[in-house]
C-alpha cells in the first residue's frame, strides 16, 4: 500500500511540474512576441489607416471610398430607432454628462 501512494504521488507531482513548465514556457513566448499572430482586427485597422484623411488632404476626396450612408436602407433604419429612443437617451447622457 505505501508503496502505490508513494506512485501515485510522484504521478500527480510530475503533472504539477509538467503544467508549471507549460505555463512558464507560455509565459516567455508571449512576452518574447512568439506568439503574436496578425488577426482580422489587424487587417481592418491597417484599411481604415489608408483610408484616412491626412492634414494635408481635404476630405472626401476620393470617391470609391466614400459613400453617401444616409442614402441607404440601414440609415433609414438607425434614424428611426434613435428618433424613437430620443428621451432615453437624452436622459442617459444627462445623467453620465456626456
Amino acid at each position: 500500500m505505501h508503496r502505490r501512494t508513494k506512485l501515485i504521488l510522484t504521478i500527480i507531482v510530475c503533472i504539477f511540474a509538467l503544467i508549471g513548465v507549460a505555463f512558464t514556457a507560455v509565459y516567455f513566448g508571449m512576452r518574447l512576441g512568439l506568439f503574436t499572430v496578425r488577426g482580422s482586427i489587424a487587417s481592418r485597422n491597417t484599411f481604415f489607416q489608408t483610408a484616412a484623411v491626412t492634414p494635408s488632404t481635404p476630405a472626401c476626396t476620393d470617391q470609391k471610398k466614400t459613400c453617401d450612408w444616409t442614402q441607404t436602407p440601414e440609415w433609414s433604419v438607425i434614424k428611426e430607432g434613435l428618433t424613437k429612443d430620443t428621451a432615453v437617451i437624452q436622459k442617459v447622457s444627462a445623467e453620465t454628462s456626456i
